[in-house]
């Protein structure tokens, strides 16, 4: 018992960017802002890792220059991206993730916040045969190296890809990959000794 309260103290609401409050179920919702509701169990995603916050400031800063009417978040982990796009309007989200522990942790936290208009799949690149407005990535260089080709296909003209868990000395290779996809880099965003990328179509 006193174990699992002084887990829970670990877990505190974290404020991201101007309007997101990140927080466990067991804390009150604050008044004001954006509450992104995360039971942080095994997926990786609390929000409380730079690439993740990254990710979050840059769809707040962006997400008036698209329709907004559908958002890929890809490697949902714990399913933070895609609840944070249905709380900024997006009207259809596709939530995909390789590790059933994941899409299972996204599926509950998606329940927890009440938001009815995510679709979790298993999967990656090749579970979502649509386009999008806006596709959310937090995974590794090298997968985003190897997927660049795809990120860019499943983008809708005028789209927005994030592209997040960038060591700052692999940005120089993602950049390149996701260049000679087709996509124009618009921001280079780096927090600590990670950087998130911001490309459009």
């Amino acid at each position: 018992q006193d174990w699992n309260e002084s887990w829970k103290k670990g877990f505190t609401p974290l404020d991201v960017g101007k309007s997101f409050t990140i927080l466990p179920p067991w804390e009150e919702q604050r008044s004001g802002r954006i509450n992104l509701i995360i039971d942080p169990g095994m997926a990786f995603g609390t929000g409380h890792h730079e690439t993740t916050r990254s990710c979050l400031v840059m769809m707040e800063k962006y997400e008036g220059r698209t329709a907004k009417a559908s958002f890929l978040d890809l490697g949902t982990g714990t399913g933070l991206l895609a609840i944070a796009a249905a709380k900024l309007g997006y009207r259809r989200i596709v939530a995909v993730d390789t590790d059933p522990l994941a899409t299972e942790a996204s599926r509950m936290n998606i329940g927890l916040n009440g938001v009815t208009n995510i679709e979790v799949r298993d999967g990656s690149m090749d579970a979502v045969p649509d386009k999008y407005d806006c596709i959310a990535a937090n995974i590794i260089s090298g997968v985003l190296i190897m997927l660049a080709d795809q990120i860019a296909e499943h983008l809708n003209e005028s789209g927005l890809a994030i592209l997040s868990g960038i060591l700052a000395e692999q940005a120089e290779e993602v950049v390149t990959a996701v260049e000679q996809a087709g996509l124009k880099l618009k921001e280079t965003y780096p927090d600590d000794k990670w950087v998130s990328l911001v490309f459009m179509k």
